[in-house]
């Protein structure tokens, strides 16, 4: 090699540097001192091989930053290029094979599913990010005049836009602790193929347990409930008889149910219209197969969904398959609040009562029309457990053994009141605050809590 060689890793090394600075960090991290090392290699001619070459980077930047092993763009660029490199027949259609096969467990890591469209053009991407878009930062610092980046993010962005209107998606089994070691030495097994032959035979072996995998996902799911840790607002979930019930919807449904698999909600109940009820609603509307939305009928929604049920004076004996008791609400309080959905539903051979965010005076009427009916096993905190609520004559009629106080760390509310703690705590409750416990999980015959 020539100066002209010893020159331009240096300068790109330079380049990369910069850029590494103001962004792009892991990615240009790794070509900054990967080309570097590159121009030593020249300038001392000390002829270590490419391989090698990547060796000392990745020992290199573990020693620049020992806490880079956790980053998630480290530890994919490091999947791909062990995997491509120990591979024995060199071949681009045996990488763009490979390729989806290493970056999958990582897209089911993050998004808890597996975009079919997206794994035929990851392979793309991977050309593009090494002729395209590499070039193109570097053109970016070199010369800002031609800075062709906003236009690569908008070709960018127009494909990912294509892929989410055309694309199917589903779910694998998500690896867990060891799993992750025996899929990336199956990955490393089919790799060292030495013959087409071997390699598919290693391949078929692959494709079958991916089957596998994705049929268990259509397993029956567990009877359960669960109050999610939302912050300040109401998320719960309820699994009865392979039946799935979304109770308000502020955030972390989405993620709960693809972590089980789930495509289909059954029954997606708003109690009442405020955001820390409703925020995701739209999400899960969007993104799952919602059969029936069910809202209060004196509130406005900004809902759309062919399948609405109206819970109101007219319309409280609504059939479903599970049980669902809709107790309310049975006029119009005039009060968004008061206005919540209120019902009962038997699980696991013990009752839950759902409030929304009812107060005093609609406790006072529900008490006053369903007396005992009302009594349940949990209670959900009315209103996050401000002191509008949770009136003695509530929790005297209800007698509930568990009430479940669904809010955030250091809210601007100041909820739960401390008189209403005090109360719940003289009336003999198991009082779970998942801002102190997290979400808490009724499955089987158990409790558990998950601490935020």
């Amino acid at each position: 090699m020539d100066i002209k060689d010893q020159q331009k890793y240096i300068i790109l090394s330079m380049a990369l540097m910069v850029i590494y600075f103001i962004g792009f960090a892991v990615i240009v991290l790794r070509l900054t001192i990967k080309y570097f090392i590159k121009y030593l290699n020249l300038k001392l001619k000390l002829h270590i091989s490419n391989f090698n070459i990547e060796w000392l980077t990745f020992v290199l930047l573990l020693l620049i930053n020992p806490f880079i092993i956790y980053n998630q763009t480290f530890l994919v660029i490091y999947a791909l290029i062990w995997i491509l490199q120990l591979k024995t027949m060199k071949s681009p259609i045996l990488d763009m094979i490979l390729i989806p096969m290493i970056i999958s467990p990582f897209l089911l890591h993050w998004y808890q599913e597996i975009s079919w469209l997206s794994l035929v053009v990851v392979p793309i991407f991977a050309v593009g990010l090494r002729y395209v878009f590499i070039p193109t930062i570097l053109l970016a610092s070199i010369l800002p005049m031609f800075n062709l980046l906003p236009y690569l993010t908008s070709i960018i962005l127009d494909i990912e836009a294509f892929i989410s209107l055309y694309d199917v998606k589903v779910y694998f089994v998500q690896l867990k602790g060891f799993m992750w070691v025996i899929y990336f030495g199956l990955l490393i097994f089919i790799s060292a193929s030495k013959t087409y032959k071997v390699f598919y035979k290693r391949l078929g072996m692959y494709v079958v347990i991916c089957m596998i995998s994705f049929l268990y996902t259509f397993k029956p799911l567990t009877d359960q409930v669960i109050f999610l840790d939302v912050g300040q607002g109401d998320s719960a979930v309820i699994f009865k008889d392979n039946h799935v019930v979304v109770v308000d919807a502020y955030k972390n449904v989405s993620s709960f149910l693809k972590y089980h698999y789930v495509y289909q909600i059954d029954y997606l109940i708003l109690t009442h219209t405020d955001t820390d009820h409703v925020l995701e609603a739209a999400t899960l509307i969007e993104n799952f197969d919602v059969k029936y939305v069910v809202l209060n009928a004196y509130d406005t929604y900004n809902i759309k969904h062919p399948n609405i049920i109206y819970i109101g004076e007219d319309n409280l004996k609504v059939e479903n398959d599970i049980g669902i008791v809709f107790f309310g609400p049975m006029i119009d309080f005039n009060d968004t609040n008061d206005n919540s959905i209120v019902f009962k539903i038997n699980v696991l051979e013990k009752d839950f009562l759902f409030t929304g965010d009812i107060g005093v005076k609609a406790e006072q009427r529900y008490v006053s029309d369903y007396g005992n009916l009302l009594k349940s096993d949990i209670l959900k905190s009315p209103h996050h457990g401000s002191k509008t609520s949770s009136s003695t004559l509530l929790l005297n009629t209800v007698l509930p053994k568990i009430v479940v106080v669904s809010v955030g760390p250091f809210n601007i509310y100041q909820l739960p009141d401390e008189e209403i703690i005090s109360k719940y705590e003289k009336s003999g409750l198991y009082i779970h605050q998942t801002k102190d416990l997290g979400a808490l999980l009724f499955i089987y015959d158990t409790m558990k809590n998950f601490p935020p």
